[in-house]
This record gives structure tokens, sequence and C-alpha cells, in this order.
């Protein structure tokens, strides 16, 4: 059934999970779990919970890799990718190590369809102005 309906037979679901913080009103993290499913975001509080607490279509978002951030409050030091979704809001997501957030960026920016121009193109010598 994967894939059911989808015209492309190349294209594979995208399935990803794992643990994530949310950052709360008061500045303080909080763990959840993060599913990607196809091109949608689930977060839920456990891993085991039926009903998510978050969702997001990630259909026309974009995908922004962020510094590290320190909660001296919490004594943690995490990695946050933030989703930007039009027309002014977002969402970040944080993680505890530098792997998972390259991890996650590259599996969001999968789902959105996110291409660079360098791999499509060779950028070489100016040819003019004008």
């Amino acid at each position: 059934m994967d894939n059911f309906g989808s015209s492309d037979k190349n294209q594979s679901y995208n399935f990803f999970e794992s643990e994530c913080f949310l950052k709360t009103r008061a500045d303080r993290f909080k763990t959840h779990w993060a599913v990607i499913m196809g091109n949608e975001l689930y977060c839920y509080r456990k891993k085991d919970d039926a009903v998510h607490r978050v969702m997001h279509s990630l259909t026309g978002t974009f995908i922004k890799d962020l510094l590290e951030e320190t909660c001296i409050s919490q004594s943690m030091v995490l990695w946050p990718v933030k989703i930007v979704l039009p027309p002014n809001k977002s969402r970040v997501l944080y993680f505890g190590s530098k792997e998972e957030q390259l991890k996650w960026s590259n599996k969001l920016k999968t789902c959105v369809g996110y291409a660079n121009l360098y791999d499509f193109y060779t950028l070489s010598d100016c040819l003019g102005k004008g």
C-alpha cells in the first residue's frame, strides 16, 4: 500500500521519528516525540501517545537551520531547526545534538522539496552585466 495513488513510482513515503524539544512560553524546554509522515509533521507529548499535540503540513514551508541555543536554567545546549509557515508563522524544533539537527533538517528539506541551485547548475565566470 506504499504510495497508493502516487503517480511517481520512484517516490518513497517519508517516515522519520525521534525525540525533540519544544520551547514553552516561559522559555523552558519540554520533551516531545516528533514524527514525519508523508509531508506532515506531528508532535506528541510522549512516544506512545495516540493523540498528537501539534500538527503541521509541510507543503509550502521553508526550513532554516539556526545556531545552537543555551538554556541556562535547564543546563542544556540545543540545536534548533526552524520551520517557516507562510505567511508569517513558524515552529522551531530543538534537538539534543548537532547530528540530530542535521538529520532532521535533511528529512524536513526532503519533505518540502528543497532544492539547491548548485544541485542543478554549475556557476562559473561572469558572462557580463546589464
